[in-house]
């Protein structure tokens, strides 16, 4: 009875709820499939930097666009340890103009 009462009263809002979870499930785990492997390590890469930055207290934008500008500078293996996310500074990486 009790779900009657339930599916009655709330059948406009019930009818688009699956809708709306296949949409949001879909686009969230678009990430977990690749074309190739190459392709599947490449994004690990990538979102291992971001979540990398996220754990350094880094703005994973900012981060990102430093270590783009500078990593074709890097002569040295000092200069890559240098951008790595725990050798900087967070307010240093906010002012770095783009």
């Amino acid at each position: 009875m009790g779900a009657l009462l339930v599916k009655s009263g709330m059948s406009s809002q019930l009818s688009s709820w699956p809708l709306k979870v296949m949409c949001c499930r879909s686009t969230r785990r678009n990430w977990l499939f690749s074309a190739t492997p190459a392709g599947a390590n490449a994004s690990a890469n990538l979102y291992s930097l971001i979540e990398t930055a996220k754990a350094n207290g880094l703005e994973p934008y900012a981060y990102l666009r430093h270590i783009f500008t500078e990593l074709p500078r890097a002569a040295t293996v000092d200069d890559i340890e240098a951008m790595l996310a725990w050798h900087l500074d967070p307010d240093r990486l906010r002012q770095d103009p783009a």
